[in-house]
């Protein structure tokens, strides 16, 4: 919708929000509601001037961060399994497990965070995640 309202199409944006539901004024600020981009920039030029620099660098670093643990997950989770007891021939089992709980989290967390709302469901998460390794 703010796309829709971006590119001077603020009636296709306000249906779009009554169809699905949505408050319209919610997710559309005054700044979507601009003709054009800023002077020129494309949005790929513009994730990289200096107001969004910070948040591009910490963004894409957060993304390698968990491409990188989902890759280390997958890989050595045989082989930590096997150290703590259990036979070689199992890990199949394990990661079926991990990836099919990956996907049942993931869905069922942007269902709940759709209802009560990101920030707190993305904090339960991360505490619900810290007592699951302490415990």
């Amino acid at each position: 919708m703010a796309y829709l309202a971006r590119t001077g199409r603020p009636a296709e944006a306000e249906a779009t929000a009554e169809r699905f539901g949505l408050i319209y004024s919610d997710i559309v600020s005054t700044e979507d509601t601009g003709a054009t981009p800023a002077a020129g920039y494309s949005s790929l030029r513009t994730i990289f001037t200096r107001k969004f620099l910070l948040s591009t660098i910490l963004f894409a670093l957060a993304n390698f961060c968990g491409l990188l643990l989902v890759y280390g997950l997958n890989t050595w989770l045989p082989q930590i399994m096997r150290q703590a007891g259990f036979n070689l021939g199992d890990s199949p089992t394990f990661l079926l497990v991990l990836n099919a709980g990956a996907i049942l989290g993931s869905i069922s967390a942007s269902m709940i965070a759709d209802r009560i709302g990101i920030k707190k469901v993305v904090t339960a998460s991360f505490l619900l995640a810290f007592v699951a390794i302490r415990c």
